[in-house]
């Protein structure tokens, strides 16, 4: 209740709210230390203290929103058989957001490739959120990510993907290989053709 031009302080459990009333016409409310369990609907009603009565000047039903900003999301990077994973991570941010990935390169179509993960505090109620993107290894360019809730937006750096080396002396590698697997086929032709011309030849003595 806020009474006469002065403010009045209440504690409603861990927020604090703050009601200051210079008219029926001008009257400020300030919530602070709020958490997104005090999120619901309010009956606020403002009196004016008239000689020995309280007046009803004011009464509304109000709906409170909370929000709180996610921390500026970071990349890092994940590699496996020439596969790149980049992982965006963002904390302490409500409601729960999702993560978008932008890519320099426009010819990349990535909507099924990737996928969101939320974990709530139980005790803050605020969410840490992270991204996973799978990168095919033809990916070139660069990439960051933005996590997105109601009217918020927080982005990280943009980010240069990685490169995909190619194996060392691997043409030679599959050449030299070729190579060894004639050679081998070649001896066995041969053993054989040798082993078939002794048949021969044992057979034309024995005549």
């Amino acid at each position: 209740m806020c009474a006469g031009t002065w403010g009045a302080v209440v504690f409603l459990d861990t927020c604090v709210i703050l009601c200051t009333v210079f008219s029926t016409e001008n009257i400020t409310l300030s919530l602070s230390q709020v958490s997104p369990s005090d999120e619901g609907v309010y009956d606020c009603n403002i009196f004016l203290k008239k000689a020995r009565e309280h007046e009803l000047v004011y009464t509304e039903q109000l709906v409170l929103s909370i929000w709180a900003n996610y921390t500026k999301p970071q990349i890092f990077f994940r590699s496996f058989d020439a596969v790149h994973t980049a992982v965006c991570s963002s904390n302490g941010g409500f409601p729960m957001g999702d993560v978008k990935w932008i890519l320099s390169s426009n010819n990349l179509d990535i909507r099924n490739m990737t996928e969101t993960l939320a974990e709530k505090n139980p005790k803050s109620m605020l969410y840490n959120i992270s991204g996973r993107l799978t990168l095919p290894p033809s990916a070139t360019g660069s990439i960051y990510c933005c996590v997105e809730a109601t009217d918020q937006r927080v982005c990280s750096d943009e980010t240069e993907l990685p490169q995909t080396e190619k194996p060392r002396n691997g043409k030679g590698e599959t050449r030299r290989n070729t190579v060894l697997i004639c050679l081998s086929l070649m001896i066995a032709l041969a053993i054989s053709m040798l082993q078939l011309a002794g048949a021969h030849v044992y057979t034309g003595r024995a005549q």
